[in-house]
């Protein structure tokens, strides 16, 4: 997967972050990025998550398709509304 210097920069960037930016400027592509990153360390539980469902299936389908990686079920994939039910409302 080849992506832009900018994109790059996200991509390698440490901690937590939220990525807000225009269609088409590759917040997908980003976030798969960072998180195919941080999949890969040990130790390391991984929660993308998405605004919209629309949105999380494209994170997965982009992990699948070009990364080759499926999140194992120590990791979550998903909506911040599902996230929050899951492991805060109801844990």
């Amino acid at each position: 997967m080849s992506l832009t210097d900018q994109q790059q920069l996200v991509v390698d960037a440490d901690g937590n972050f939220l990525l807000l930016a225009c269609p088409g400027s590759g917040k997908t592509r980003s976030a798969a990025g960072t998180t195919a990153r941080l999949v890969h360390m040990t130790g390391v539980k991984v929660a993308a998550c998405s605004y919209t469902n629309v949105g999380a299936e494209r994170l997965g389908a982009v992990l699948a398709s070009d990364l080759g990686i499926v999140l194992s079920h120590n990791n979550f994939l998903g909506t911040i509304h599902k996230f929050l039910l899951r492991h805060v409302v109801h844990p």
